[in-house]
C-alpha cells in the first residue's frame, strides 16, 4: 500500500521520482524502487513524505483511507458548534469564528515548520 501511495501522491503533485527524492535527501533510484515496493523508506522519510504532501502517516501506511483524519475532527466540532441548541445565534458565530481563526494559525505554523525544514534543500 504505501508503494503505491508515494507514487500516486507524487504523480497528483506533478512531481518526478528525482524532485521528491532532493527533498529527502536520497536518490532518484531510491525512490523508484519505494515505488516499485522493492525497498522502503525508513520512518524519518515518512514522516517527511505526509508533510510534503500534507497527508496523515496512517494514509500513508494504508491504516486508513482518509488521507486528512483531522479535517474530519475539524468538521464535526463545526457542526457541533452548529447544532449546539444551548448556544445564541451570535455565540455559535463568534465560536465558529474561533475556531476558523484557530485552525488558520496551526495550517500557517505547520507551513511555516515545513518550509523551514525543507528551505536549504529548495534553494
Amino acid at each position: 500500500m504505501l508503494y503505491r501511495r508515494i507514487e500516486q501522491l507524487r504523480k497528483d503533485h506533478k512531481m518526478s521520482q528525482s524532485s521528491l527524492g532532493e527533498l529527502l535527501n536520497v536518490t532518484q533510484q531510491a525512490v523508484a524502487k519505494w515505488e516499485k515496493g522493492i525497498s522502503e523508506p525508513d520512518c524519518e522519510n515518512i514522516i517527511r513524505i505526509s508533510k510534503i504532501f500534507n497527508v496523515d502517516v496512517n494514509f500513508l501506511l494504508g491504516i486508513t483511507n482518509n488521507p486528512n483524519p483531522s479535517v474530519k475532527a475539524e468538521l464535526t466540532l463545526e457542526e457541533s458548534i452548529r447544532n449546539n441548541i444551548n448556544l445564541s445565534d451570535e455565540s455559535k458565530a463568534f465560536m465558529l469564528k474561533q475556531l476558523e481563526l484557530v485552525t488558520e494559525l496551526d495550517e500557517a505554523r505547520q507551513n511555516n515548520e515545513l518550509a523551514k525544514e525543507f528551505q536549504p534543500k529548495l534553494a
